[in-house]
């Protein structure tokens, strides 16, 4: 069970750190998506065993059936340079999640 909600959202931005949109035009550039393609970017923070404490998750959404493509950095919103982005998404296939989370049925 989660002690604390999961947070959605950028409030504790640290002064001098990226903000979501500085993200999502790199996340865009990098992954050559088009104007029309919706970016999203969210940072979340899990306070369960075996849980980063914090990640920050990266989509691109297209239209016409294309599937959506997601990669994910285990850390702050605030502590991601450009050039890791950047990496991310013309490298790597991005962090595979190590932990599950338990699901109450």
């Amino acid at each position: 069970m989660v002690d604390r909600p999961l947070r959605f959202g950028l409030g504790d931005r640290e002064p001098g750190g990226p903000r979501a949109r500085d993200v999502k035009e790199w996340v865009r550039a990098a992954a050559g998506a088009p104007e029309d393609a919706t970016i999203v970017v969210t940072e979340l923070a899990c306070s369960e065993p075996g849980c980063p404490p914090y990640e920050v998750v990266m989509a691109v959404l297209r239209s016409g059936g294309i599937p959506p493509v997601q990669k994910k950095l285990h850390k702050r919103l605030a502590e991601l340079s450009r050039a890791e982005v950047t990496r991310l998404w013309q490298e790597g296939e991005g962090e595979r999640d190590h932990h599950q989370h338990q699901t109450e049925e």
